[in-house]
């Protein structure tokens, strides 16, 4: 008699998880290129180009309250677990998150080339997905959080700019 009751309840709460957290995810990604960057004076020191493109996670069926960006350099499968993690509990706040990938290895943005492509995929994403404008945070460590930084700076150089003109 418990066993009937016990399989019940597992099957109702793992149907009411995954509707109450529901998210769904967009992904596009240029094809790879066969191609490579030089990072070194040897002969084999080169870096295989990534996959240019985006990951969105939304909130399934809720009002999204604003957007987490991740400015990375890989898909989400290839994502490390915590920032796995950020897109589950993301969700569950009704925030959605975007992860942006230039197809440059260990890109530093320091090429206004980086910023421009990066900023084109984040603007035609917020358009297509009709994103809010408002509550837009840059997250990330080390690289990412780098990157975050000199695009952050690179974007209020161009309203310094477009203000001036």
């Amino acid at each position: 008699m418990k066993t009937p009751f016990k399989i019940l309840f597992i099957i109702f709460l793992t149907i009411f998880s995954t509707k109450s957290f529901s998210q769904k995810m967009v992904e596009y990604y240029e094809p790879l290129k066969n191609v490579s960057l030089k990072v070194g004076i040897r002969e084999n020191d080169f870096l295989p180009f990534i996959q240019k493109g985006y990951t969105l996670m939304l909130p399934e069926n809720k009002e999204i309250k604003g957007v987490l960006i991740f400015l990375e350099d890989s898909k989400y499968d290839k994502k490390n677990f915590s920032s796995k993690q950020m897109y589950s509990q993301a969700s569950e706040n009704n925030f959605a998150v975007l992860s942006i990938s230039t197809e440059i290895p260990l890109d530093f943005y320091f090429s206004n080339s980086s910023m421009n492509s990066t900023h084109n995929l984040i603007q035609e994403v917020f358009n297509k997905y009709n994103l809010p404008n408002e509550n837009i945070f840059f997250l990330g460590a080390s690289l990412v959080g780098h990157r975050a930084m000199k695009y952050i700076e690179f974007i209020k150089r161009e309203i310094m700019i477009f203000r001036l003109t």
